[in-house]
């Protein structure tokens, strides 16, 4: 039976990684004017040498990021009338599902870093569970999902 899909999300790399990015990209830049500044060439030796430490600290760089971006594309919030559905990961899939109607508690986080950003973190709760179930991180429109759960799980029990 298909479902009207409600919402479909996925995290925020940018905004959920920003500080990590800023931290390669100034550590790339240090390390470039750290080596550049101990070479004693000049003219053409000198723009060959800069040449080869840019390229090598930038292919560093997107060897460190492109993992971590390649997790985030690849993550995926969808939520329809009945449930919400959490699938993550490319080539080994792992999907999460929880019904309206069996969760028992969402907790929204925003550490100071996500509150700037405008990012956040959702933690569902479902019955007959002692620990969290569902685990969102990086999600821009928080407080909207967590309404549209509660509206949703309301309007189920009202029917039940």
């Amino acid at each position: 039976m298909s479902q009207n899909i409600l919402l479909q999300i996925s995290p925020n790399f940018i905004k959920s990684r920003l500080f990590t990015i800023l931290l390669i990209i100034y550590l790339c830049v240090s390390n470039i004017y750290f080596y550049t500044s101990e070479i004693h060439y000049s003219g053409r030796d000198f723009i060959i040498a800069f040449l080869i430490i840019s390229f090598l600290n930038i292919l560093i760089a997107l060897l460190i990021l492109y993992p971590i971006y390649f997790t985030y594309k690849h993550r995926i919030l969808t939520i329809d009338e009945e449930k919400t559905h959490y699938q993550k990961g490319r080539f080994s899939l792992i999907s999460s599902e929880i019904r309206h109607l069996d969760v028992k508690n969402i907790q929204i986080f925003q550490g100071p870093i996500q509150k700037i950003m405008g990012v956040g973190s959702i933690f569902i709760s479902s019955t007959g569970q002692d620990e969290v179930s569902l685990t969102i991180k990086g999600i821009e429109y928080f407080n909207e999902v967590r309404d549209l759960i509660n509206e949703k799980r309301t309007k189920l029990e009202n029917t039940n």
